[in-house]
């Protein structure tokens, strides 16, 4: 939960497009983490998927700024919530054999997730600015609890994902989330008017267009492993 506070918090900082494309390096994180904690090693056509899907979801991620490269505040918060989330889903891969079942090591991660977001009431300023939700609309509370149920079906499917394969790659398939973001936002766009519109620039889309050659090339070469 906590990387959850640190990225937000980098979001008051720095423009988003910045902010996510740093969180594309997890699975360099997990990568490594998972080297060290659990001796997990890829072989060489898997060495090359990663790159490749790496590379490809760098790129997708990419966008236009509307300043240059600094260092800032919330680079360091991203880079510490990034890494934060690889070391949660290292010890998740290390320790969730040793449950019964999966069902009952998701259950206590979800539980003490939870635990740790009640803990934050004892904060006199964190419970006063929850009493702002009550200006919140009610499309805003609706699309709110979409977000909650996608966010948390998401991190179920992840997590089981976690369980079945290596570390780095389950983390790195993840990272073409910024494709599925475009084709998400071009079509919901239609309906939420509160979702930016995404850029269909000639640039832009020879970008996308590039990242998914080098993500499907990546996807090709775990297939060959």
């Amino acid at each position: 939960t906590l990387p959850f506070i640190l990225f937000y918090k980098a979001l008051e900082f720095e423009e988003t497009s910045r902010v996510i494309l740093i969180t594309q390096f997890l699975p360099v994180f997990i990568l490594i983490l998972a080297a060290i904690l659990i001796g997990e090693r890829l072989n060489m056509y898997q060495l090359i998927a990663f790159v490749l899907i790496l590379s490809g979801s760098v790129l997708a991620a990419v966008k236009k700024m509307e300043s240059g490269w600094r260092f800032s505040k919330a680079f360091v918060l991203v880079v510490l919530a990034t890494f934060a989330w690889a070391l949660a889903d290292v010890i998740f891969k290390k320790y969730a054999v040793y449950f019964s079942s999966f069902w009952q090591a998701f259950a206590i991660y979800i539980f003490a997730s939870s635990l740790f977001g009640m803990i934050l009431f004892i904060l006199p300023r964190f419970r006063n600015s929850v009493r702002d939700f009550k200006k919140f609309p009610f499309k805003g509370w609706v699309l709110f609890l979409i977000s909650v149920v996608a966010g948390t079906s998401g991190s179920l499917a992840f997590s089981y994902a976690l369980t079945l394969g290596k570390a780095s790659l389950t983390a790195v398939i993840v990272g073409i989330q910024p494709l599925v973001v475009f084709v998400f936002a071009y079509m919901l766009n239609k309906v939420v008017k509160e979702i930016p519109k995404e850029s269909f620039a000639k640039r832009d889309l020879l970008i996308k267009g590039i990242s998914l050659i080098l993500i499907c090339s990546g996807l090709y070469y775990l297939y060959l492993r």
